[in-house]
């Protein structure tokens, strides 16, 4: 809800408080990819960008997370915000 409303740092703070709270091994459960995906989420629409870098980098090792097209494109607009244009790309190998 709070994102949703714009109040992307109060998100944040929620979903820091919802990390906490997942158990160990974080990167094991399908819960870390969607919430480190909203919080890259929020990260990036309140312009902090490294943080958001972080949260979707984490996720991509999270079941579910390689391949999902809203972490791959996160990751690169953040990539690309940070000035990182060459990470920005990505590049498969030719088939």
């Amino acid at each position: 809800m709070l994102a949703d409303c714009g109040e992307f740092l109060n998100a944040i703070g929620k979903y820091n408080e919802a990390w906490k709270l997942i158990p160990e091994p974080k990167a094991t459960w399908e819960a870390s990819t969607w919430l480190l995906a909203a919080i890259g989420d929020a990260c990036f629409l309140s312009g902090k960008f490294k943080s958001g870098r972080d949260a979707v980098t984490f996720a991509l090792n999270c079941p579910g997370g390689l391949g999902n097209p809203f972490i791959h494109l996160r990751l690169g607009q953040c990539e690309l915000e940070l000035g990182n244009a060459d990470a920005a790309i990505e590049r498969r190998p030719a088939p």
